[in-house]
């Protein structure tokens, strides 16, 4: 059941890695992730409520870890607790926030 979340996850960590270099969107990354929730779904043929609290348990952590970089956004749980200095809030570390959330928030669900 796992095994299928890994080969996504290693899939997608390994596209990541190699268009590292270029400049990549909070869209491109977040559509990313969500293309790997979908996939596992599909595989797991899990019922639609169970999919549905999938993808939100899965966007609900990609914005926390997105928000801890951003100047404005508070966190669903936390709020501003997590919040990182203004010298942390880069683009490349939102990305790689929401991507450690999302990755372990699949990790978990499937």
């Amino acid at each position: 059941m796992q095994a299928s979340i890994y080969r996504v996850c290693a899939l997608l960590v390994t596209t990541i890695s190699a268009a590292a270099p270029q400049a990549r969107g909070d869209e491109d990354i977040i559509r990313t992730w969500t293309d790997a929730a979908l996939q596992s779904i599909r595989e797991q043929n899990v019922g639609a409520p169970i999919a549905a609290r999938a993808l939100a348990v899965v966007h609900t952590c990609i914005y926390d870890g997105w928000s801890a970089y951003d100047a404005t956004a508070v966190g669903t749980e936390l709020r501003d607790a997590l919040r990182r200095p203004p010298s942390e809030r880069t683009d490349e570390n939102k990305r790689r926030a929401a991507s450690y959330a999302a990755f372990d928030a699949l990790t978990d669900l499937f």
